[in-house]
């Protein structure tokens, strides 16, 4: 009996250690292929209402916001090239 019980309790720890790491390896190896790739179009594929899915989202967010920055920055950097090549 104490043998069972001791199956039961590891046997249901793994699927909840199983539930939480695989979210999070998801979300790592997109973060590092963004990274890898400097691409900031790409974004995390996962969609779920707990803690994970509400992080996913959050950094999806953060993504348009920086991708979004780096367009003005290039913006800017073309038009100063164009106002400088205009002076010159």
């Amino acid at each position: 009996s104490f043998v069972v019980s001791l199956l039961v309790i590891v046997f249901l720890g793994l699927g909840t250690l199983r539930s939480v790491m695989r979210p999070i390896e998801i979300t790592r190896k997109a973060m590092q292929d963004i990274t890898d790739h400097n691409d900031l179009t790409k974004r995390i594929d996962y969609q779920s209402k707990d803690e994970m899915g509400v992080l996913v989202v959050a950094t999806n967010r953060m993504l348009e916001k920086m991708q979004g920055s780096m367009r003005q920055i290039r913006s800017s950097m073309d038009q100063t090239s164009h106002a400088t090549e205009a002076l010159a």
